[in-house]
């Protein structure tokens, strides 16, 4: 066996670790299924977070940096062990789920891509524009470096040369840097595993909405959802910001509705991995933060709910300001030209956005199947045979966060609907998905298929 497969292993399950003493500290009692694949993705961007902080302390980049700044994030939480020791009482309870006919199918089907997924993503090597001239190029000179602040951006030649992809936000580059320093030069295989957890996370919150068999259906759209498909081995930023910001939703909205303080704190972890991820994502962050107050406040009170969306913002705020203000402006020598892409905003070119969103985008059946016709179809069914939303919060971070891509379309000139946009949409689907599974329609359908079983069990 090469020494970098179990490498790899150990830097996963102490990612992991990571995750889940982090959660557990929090106090939230997440459902297993949820619970194990959102702390590898958290552990993931704490990881990350840690060696950036190590890198900022002056520490060189190396395999021992890496695995030391892993094991510090993982020990931190520890600090709550009487917290985390009771958060996480249940994770060792055996499994009451009991697979039947059709799970067995769905499983089967979701592994066959889950294999295709990592193969392409372990075989092929970086090919995107935007990694070879960013994500890859800082990441392969990081880990040769051993600085963020390599050739990259020291090198006189290059000085006022360089585009904008070197200064992305730096999850995508940090986990490229881990995977070169493991032993992985050329792939990208971090990628298909963030894709695999979010697929997981994605179908464990739908099955807690509906029955199983329509859950599984829904997870298989959303998984063959084609341009999402087609970023889950390619390295790039989107995929990965899009599963942070969606876990943030969708923790967001079960802490409210658990009316558990706590579920609020995962989120904001959550909101912070996404704007580590992606430079524009504290603007959504907030549009999400101000749809959810009402509800916030409702819940915990005018103290407790202020200060848990303050403490979403502010981390959101913390990781965003980590890398582009105190390391470009301390540590970097150049910086990118992001203020000369800001415009004042203009009504008739946000019209703009909007249309040509719809039109080329957000219409698209070869992009996105069927799921926004079918979300729109169920919300329209909804209102009209029972007169309310079931899932009204949900319902409103989708809208909020079209509004936020459109004024990211129009304020920012580097921002090109075909292009940017059309990623971003990547945050929008899965909450369509949970929207479609909680919603009344699904409900009754959900009861029916349960009482039809049930008849057949007597």
């Amino acid at each position: 066996m090469k020494s970098e497969v179990p490498l790899l292993v150990l830097t996963l399950l102490m990612q992991w670790l990571t995750g889940l003493f982090a959660v557990g500290a929090t106090g939230y009692r997440a459902q297993r299924s949820v619970l194990l694949p959102m702390s590898l993705l958290l552990g993931m961007f704490l990881h990350s977070l840690s060696m950036f902080i190590a890198q900022m302390a002056g520490v060189p980049l190396s395999l021992q940096t890496m695995m030391v700044s892993g094991i510090a994030a993982m020990l931190v939480p520890l600090l709550r062990w009487n917290v985390v020791r009771g958060s996480l009482a249940g994770l060792f309870m055996m499994p009451r789920f009991r697979p039947t006919l059709y799970d067995v199918v769905i499983f089967g089907f979701i592994g066959y891509v889950a294999y295709m997924v990592v193969w392409a993503s372990w075989y092929w090597p970086v090919t995107p524009f935007d990694a070879m001239a960013g994500i890859d190029l800082v990441a392969r000179y990081a880990a040769r470096d051993g600085m963020i602040a390599s050739q990259v951006f020291t090198d006189p030649s290059l000085q006022g040369n360089l585009s904008n992809q070197p200064f992305y936000a730096p999850f995508a580059m940090l986990m490229q840097v881990m995977m070169k320093l493991v032993g992985y030069p050329y792939t990208q295989i971090w990628v298909s595993i963030v894709a695999i957890c979010f697929w997981w996370f994605t179908w464990a919150t739908l099955r807690s909405l509906a029955h199983p068999l329509i859950a599984g259906l829904l997870t298989v759209l959303f998984i063959l959802t084609p341009e999402m498909l087609g970023y889950s081995y390619i390295l790039q930023t989107d995929f990965a910001n899009a599963a942070f910001f969606a876990i943030g939703c969708v923790m967001l909205m079960r802490s409210i509705d658990e009316k558990e303080f706590a579920g609020t704190i995962v989120s904001a972890i959550a909101f912070a991995g996404a704007c580590w991820s992606r430079t524009e994502t504290p603007l959504l962050v907030g549009l999400i933060g101000a749809a959810a107050l009402p509800q916030i406040l409702r819940v915990f009170g005018p103290v407790k709910g202020l200060a848990g969306a303050l403490g979403v913002f502010a981390m959101s705020t913390l990781t965003f300001a980590l890398w582009n203000i105190v390391f470009f402006n301390a540590y970097l020598p150049v910086r990118p030209s992001t203020a000369d892409q800001l415009r004042s905003f203009d009504l008739s070119l946000f019209a703009q956005v909007v249309s040509t969103s719809w039109t080329s985008v957000i219409s698209s059946t070869e992009l996105w199947g069927w799921i926004i016709w079918l979300f729109i179809a169920v919300i329209v069914i909804d209102t009209l045979l029972n007169r309310r939303l079931a899932q009204p919060l949900l319902i409103g971070f989708v809208v909020v966060t079209f509004l936020g891509l459109f004024l990211v379309g129009t304020i920012f000139s580097a921002a090109v609907v075909e292009q940017t946009l059309r990623r971003g949409m990547f945050k929008i689907i899965p909450l369509m998905v949970v929207a479609i599974a909680g919603s009344g329609m699904v409900s009754s359908a959900s009861t029916a298929l349960y009482s039809w079983e049930a008849g057949r069990k007597s």
